[in-house]
């Protein structure tokens, strides 16, 4: 199964297939990667961010709703499909002081929020 192997070991078909889903070497290989991992603020719901992590959250484009995904429907901001190169500085620094930096941002597109 493709999502066991690393990107380098995936045929050149399933690395086209995991490209259109918009992953890329270092994002699909993170899970091999100890380097990797997600600040604290991931794994809390919205009325437990902190005043300073709720700014945060917003400057990034979350609100409670979003950032607690109440329906399946629940629209994520455009930030969370950007590169940490792409964001502007305001989202970069939310980002920031929800404890996320270059490496973990890109590194892990599908965990950002999904709590």
């Amino acid at each position: 199964q493709s999502q066991h192997k690393m990107w380098m070991e995936l045929s050149k078909d399933e690395q086209g297939g995991a490209g259109l889903l918009g992953w890329v070497q270092q994002s699909w290989d993170c899970d091999f990667n100890p380097l990797c991992v997600l600040p604290p603020s991931h794994d809390k719901d919205w009325d437990e961010l902190t005043k300073g992590e709720v700014d945060s959250a917003l400057a990034l484009g979350w609100n409670k709703e979003s950032w607690d995904g109440v329906d399946e429907e629940c629209k994520k901001p455009q930030s969370e499909d950007k590169a940490w190169k792409d964001l502007q500085k305001t989202e970069q620094g939310g980002a920031i002081k929800l404890g996320w930096d270059q490496q973990s941002w890109d590194c892990q597109p599908w965990e950002r929020h999904s709590a």
